[in-house]
């Protein structure tokens, strides 16, 4: 698939996105390939910002881990971080799981403070 197809194929999904979350994702995912991937990022991205903010602050984790599977698909490195600094520890260990993985995906070093409840480790690692 090309760039206009997806776009063509993206652009009725866009007029409720809500409905759509899992069709969207799954075209962005498989088409992450494409040479002009960002165009298509960045058209999803503007109409999703809300969307992918409302499911990070909902109660049902399945919603969470969701917006965290999307957020490296849709977002620049420094926004993504943002939207995953609270979920890398989230209550639920799936969601933080989620982020974490979304973290690597990325290549992002930090997203969040340390966690003070913990010793800092004596040899710390990269990863």
């Amino acid at each position: 698939m090309d760039l206009v197809s997806l776009l063509l194929e993206l652009k009725p999904l866009m007029e409720d996105p809500e409905a759509h979350f899992s069709r969207i994702t799954e075209l962005l995912e498989r088409h992450q390939g494409l040479a002009e991937y960002e165009v298509a990022r960045f058209y999803v991205s503007r109409h999703w910002s809300e969307v992918v903010t409302k499911r990070l602050g909902s109660v049902d984790p399945r919603e969470r881990i969701q917006a965290v599977r999307l957020i490296p698909l849709l977002f620049p490195r420094v926004t993504a971080a943002g939207h995953l600094r609270r979920r890398v520890k989230d209550a639920d260990s799936r969601v933080a799981s989620a982020a974490r993985a979304a973290v690597r995906k990325l290549g992002l070093a930090d997203v969040s403070l340390p966690d003070s409840r913990e010793e800092p480790p004596r040899r710390p690692s990269p990863h």
